[in-house]
């Protein structure tokens, strides 16, 4: 199923759907969340506005097929939990990269995991993208397990990442 131009993904717990403007509040308290925002550098979300005009952001890339942007909700529950992208899409090199993030009330149940599984198939089978790469903080242990346990290499050719304490990893077709 497809809605702005987003495939709905579906896991064994999960639906990974497009973003709406109606998760504005889910949205505000995932990255208004200093625990969520401790390795993101980002500016967190200070009021619901912040969220609305995020979401919006990210509608229009998505039309423009700038970003691949999922919502994470179970599957009982069609309220947001997390978002899952492939962001940064390059057309020339099909190169794409991920990024995630979860509330904390549902970290450490693998819904990372399973997300993660999803978007890279889709990456990699609908986009055919040659590689999806992720930027981590150096010093985010659960990103970088997470991450190697699906694949990942560290990018031994560049140890630099475009911001400064972060590793590339780099997972090829």
């Amino acid at each position: 199923m497809k809605k702005n131009n987003i495939t709905t993904l579906i896991t064994t717990r999960l639906h990974l759907r497009a973003l709406s403007i109606d998760d504005d509040e889910d949205i505000f308290s995932l990255r208004s969340n200093k625990e969520v925002n401790t390795f993101v550098k980002r500016e967190p979300c200070k009021t619901i506005d912040d969220a609305r005009i995020f979401i919006n952001k990210v509608l229009a890339s998505a039309k423009k097929i700038e970003v691949y942007y999922w919502a994470i909700t179970l599957k009982e529950a069609d309220k947001l939990i997390g978002t899952i992208c492939l962001a940064n899409y390059c057309f020339e090199t099909l190169t794409a990269e991920i990024g995630y993030e979860l509330l904390p009330t549902f970290q450490n149940k693998g819904f990372i995991q399973e997300s993660i599984i999803k978007v890279i198939d889709f990456g990699f089978e609908a986009l055919q993208l040659n590689n999806i790469e992720a930027n981590v903080d150096a010093a985010n242990i659960k990103s970088i397990y997470i991450l190697e346990k699906h694949g990942f290499l560290k990018n031994t050719i560049s140890q630099e990442s475009t911001q400064k304490n972060y590793i590339k990893y780099i997972q090829y077709r």
